[in-house]
């Protein structure tokens, strides 16, 4: 037992003393310095010193990273095609499309330079306030006269039904001074339309609403126009001013007489309620993509008019198709263009300052091909309908004239 008892204690002390060694060798011995390499840097020993030089070493080799990112980024940025995300019918987040990314056709660069030259007339900059603090566009006696007199004097067309197409609907001045330069830029779309429920690629200002049976309405509705308008991008008073007066009850008059004929055979009495016709109106705007199978409205609207705003006469075929049927006795749903059985009668051209009007009836049958634009020009449009507070869609549409 003495024995084993003092060979512990000699145990015991020889670990004490291999410890103190290798701590008294610690501390002599020099820095080291480790070569092994991480993602470009070099790790060195955590002293004042060495911490400061990792990480310049770091920062460094990370800006070199970044900047070798950036670069591929933007190569590659330069070399694909815009994607629809990168648009907005016609405009970058920056502005309009840059000309190495999409090739213009003349007649889309001479659109894009009309929209820019309106635009820098008398549209306000957001920095300088609203447009109530610019110069009012007024729609005088005169102005709105013109329009009227254009509707009496437009020849009726009936084939395959009854419309009418008239050119300088408006007053030219009045259409390219107010009119075209108080139409929303491409770029705020978004900002300033509200995206249609039922097509995607169309987009809508409600300027005057639709009400139900038994309500009336006031000739000039502000507090429904332009709810989503930005003060600074809209000229809510110019559009709120022409919404009254194109809306108007002798508006109404000149369009109601014209579509007598259809009228008397849809309700012979209906002169009888004139004063309970009422024209809803939203100014719309359909981007590429847009289009619209045949149809014949519903009985819920008495006049469909369609007042189209280019600022170029380039294209024409953006405007409606007037569509014959073989089949008469069908008179709703949507057929597909092109359908047989369903040929074009005639194409309302899609030209400035112009109007395509109708009374439906069962076999009115209308389209629109589809807007084939890339993406750049849009097809600016007020659609309106005069509907009646007395009889609604309760009366049926009547069999063409």
């Amino acid at each position: 037992m003495g024995v084993a008892k003092e060979q512990k204690v000699t145990l015991v002390a020889a670990v004490a003393l291999a410890l103190a060694v290798f701590v008294l060798l610690q501390t002599l011995a020099p820095p080291f310095v480790s070569t092994q390499t991480h993602a470009d840097r070099t790790v060195l020993p955590l002293s004042a010193g060495s911490a400061e030089l990792e990480l310049q070493q770091s920062s460094g080799a990370a800006a070199a990273t970044a900047e070798r990112r950036s670069t591929a980024q933007e190569k590659r940025r330069s070399t694909r095609s815009p994607k629809p995300s990168d648009v907005t019918h016609g405009f970058t987040s920056s502005g309009i499309l840059p000309a190495d990314a999409v090739k213009l056709t003349k007649g889309e660069a001479q659109h894009l330079a009309s929209e820019a030259k309106l635009a820098s007339r008398s549209r306000p900059n957001p920095q300088e306030g609203a447009w109530d603090d610019h110069p009012p566009c007024k729609v005088t006696p005169a102005i709105l006269t013109h329009t009227i007199k254009a509707i009496s004097a437009a020849e009726l067309l009936n084939d395959p039904f009854v419309y009418v197409y008239i050119k300088n609907i408006f007053e030219p001045k009045f259409y390219k001074e107010c009119v075209l330069d108080r139409l929303p830029l491409a770029r705020h779309t978004r900002t300033v339309y509200r995206r249609d429920a039922e097509n995607a690629r169309r987009f809508a200002i409600e300027m005057k609403p639709r009400l139900g049976l038994g309500h009336s309405v006031p000739v000039n509705d502000t507090n429904r126009v332009f709810q989503k308008a930005n003060a600074t991008l809209v000229d809510q008073r110019f559009w709120k001013e022409f919404t009254g007066n194109f809306t108007s009850p002798e508006v109404i008059e000149a369009l109601v007489k014209k579509f007598d004929s259809v009228l008397a055979i849809r309700k012979p009495e209906y002169a009888e309620t004139m004063d309970q016709f009422y024209f809803n109106m939203a100014l719309t705007r359909d981007v590429a993509g847009y289009r619209v199978d045949a149809h014949t409205d519903p009985a819920a609207r008495w006049i469909s008019t369609l007042f189209y705003l280019p600022a170029t006469p380039k294209y024409p075929k953006f405007g409606t198709l007037v569509i014959k049927s073989d089949t008469p006795e069908l008179s709703t749903g949507r057929i597909e263009l092109g359908s047989p059985g369903f040929k074009t009668a005639f194409q309302a051209q899609f030209v400035p300052n112009s109007l395509l009007a109708f009374a439906p009836c069962s076999t009115a049958w209308h389209g629109v091909a589809s807007v084939k634009s890339a993406g750049r020009i849009h097809r600016d449009t007020i659609q309106g309908y005069i509907r009646s507070r007395v009889y609604g869609s309760r009366t049926p549409k009547a069999h063409c004239a």
